[in-house]
């Protein structure tokens, strides 16, 4: 888990929902938005995991393989909001590992937003 202050707050994911930044990935829908700091926050629809314990599990995975990543994150960084568009109970952890630096090889520097 993220401590509390790299969380994103339920004001700040509608904020993020309704603004213009995003992009796709194979597993993600990522919405970004500017900010002074690092905070990320991760949806798993019903949809898509109807079972909460594997909902869970599969938040403590992507969670974890993101937490490895953030300080590959620039200095100049976003509010990351990750929401998940396929089940990913049956990808590896490598292939989640892939995935998870896809989506933040793609998020743009502060020039470019």
């Amino acid at each position: 888990m993220f401590s509390k202050q790299q969380r994103l707050n339920s004001r700040a994911v509608n904020r993020i929902i309704i603004g213009k930044h995003r992009f796709f990935t194979s597993c993600f829908r990522v919405h970004f938005e500017p900010a002074d700091a690092f905070r990320v926050a991760l949806i798993i629809p019903k949809k898509i995991i109807p079972k909460r314990v594997m909902r869970s599990r599969q938040k403590r995975r992507i969670l974890h393989v993101l937490k490895s990543f953030v300080n590959n994150i620039s200095p100049s960084t976003c509010h990351i909001l990750l929401i998940l568009q396929k089940n990913t109970q049956d990808v590896s952890f490598v292939d989640l590992e892939k995935e998870v630096e896809l989506v933040i090889q793609k998020l743009p520097t502060s020039d470019k937003i």
